[in-house]
């Protein structure tokens, strides 16, 4: 008897460490060492000369919904510097958005990273996105499990922007983990696409974007050619 209690308690402590270290991967990993303020989100929307009426329409779930209409262009050729691109996104999602806390680093030759947390969100942005389609009743629960354990988490990804055309850019992921559990390739792979083919969606000659040069370079994000004159959201 003495021996099996020894026996069960080995494994209860080795089975309190292992969740201990998959939720310590969880909660903590790479993220971008990015600040900013109101200034430099007030700086952003000047450059952009795109007038919105209420950023918090434009979070990542209506833009991807395309709840969205532009009017006019206006002729951009301006540098946008990381604090006033984090400063934008975030304040875009900051309420009711599947992501929060979104800091961008640019560097050189079209290379950059970001990172966010998962909004409590983020699992039904998911499921309506089709992403994660509801099944079973295990099913349900193994979701909502995975939805309690991810929100709040952080997420870092790294990669290369570049354009292709006047309304196009190619996206290239170089890694992808949520906390410090990397997403495998083939994952990877297809969040790139994925996300590549909803920033083409959007940024169609159609809703008042004509790309002239758009590059990655000294820390900046350079672009020139038009940005709609005014971006509504229809959340």
């Amino acid at each position: 008897m003495k021996a099996l209690l020894k026996i069960l308690l080995s494994l209860a402590i080795l089975a309190g460490l292992l969740v201990g270290g998959v939720l310590f991967a969880l909660n903590t990993g790479p993220q971008v060492d990015t600040t900013w303020d109101e200034q430099d989100f007030q700086q952003g929307l000047e450059k952009s000369q795109v007038k919105i009426e209420n950023i918090e329409e434009l979070n990542l779930e209506t833009l991807i919904k395309e709840e969205f209409s532009t009017q006019g262009a206006n002729e951009v050729d301006n540098q946008f510097t990381s604090q006033e691109m984090s400063a934008l996104v975030s304040k875009a999602n900051q309420a009711g958005g599947p992501i929060r806390d979104v800091k961008v680093s640019f560097g050189d030759n079209g290379e950059g990273e970001v990172s966010f947390k998962l909004s409590e969100n983020a699992i039904d942005f998911l499921k309506d996105y089709h992403v994660i389609s509801p099944g079973s009743a295990l099913m349900d629960q193994a979701v909502n499990y995975v939805a309690n354990v991810a929100n709040n988490k952080p997420v870092y990804t790294s990669g290369k922007l570049t354009r292709t055309s006047h309304d196009s850019v190619n996206i290239q992921l170089d890694q992808l983990t949520v906390g410090r559990v990397p997403v495998p390739n083939e994952a990877l792979h297809r969040v790139g696409e994925e996300t590549e083919r909803v920033v083409n969606t959007i940024i169609t000659q159609q809703n008042g974007f004509h790309i002239e040069e758009l590059r990655v370079d000294e820390g900046r994000l350079h672009y020139k050619g038009t940005l709609p004159s005014e971006v509504e959201g229809r959340r």
